[in-house]
C-alpha cells in the first residue's frame, strides 16, 4: 500500500466524518452550531483566524512539479492559450 492511497484515503474519511458531523450540528443546533459559522464568527475577533485559512487553502493549489511535463504544471497552462483540456483556447 503506498502513500499516496493513505493519503487519497485519509482526506475522504476525514471529509466525510467533518461533513457528517457539521449536518448534525446543523440539525440538532441550527446553523450557529456549524463548523463554519463557528469559523466565520471566530474571525470577526481573531482575523489571523481567516489569514491562516487562507494560507492552508493557498497551499493546497500552490504550484507543484507537474509529474508529466517538464517545469510545474502553472508553467505549461500558462505557456501557450490552452485550457485544461489542452485544446487552443
Amino acid at each position: 500500500m503506498n502513500v499516496r492511497f493513505v493519503t487519497n484515503i485519509f482526506i475522504f474519511v476525514s471529509i466525510l466524518i467533518i461533513g457528517g458531523y457539521d449536518i448534525w450540528a446543523w440539525i440538532a443546533g441550527g446553523t450557529e452550531g456549524t463548523i463554519s459559522h463557528i469559523i466565520m464568527s471566530s474571525s470577526f475577533n481573531h482575523p489571523m483566524i481567516a489569514v491562516i485559512g487562507g494560507v492552508l487553502v493557498g497551499h493546497f493549489w500552490w504550484r507543484i512539479k507537474c509529474p508529466n511535463c517538464d517545469g510545474d504544471a502553472g508553467k505549461n497552462l500558462s505557456k501557450e492559450s490552452k485550457d485544461v483540456s489542452g485544446k487552443p483556447a
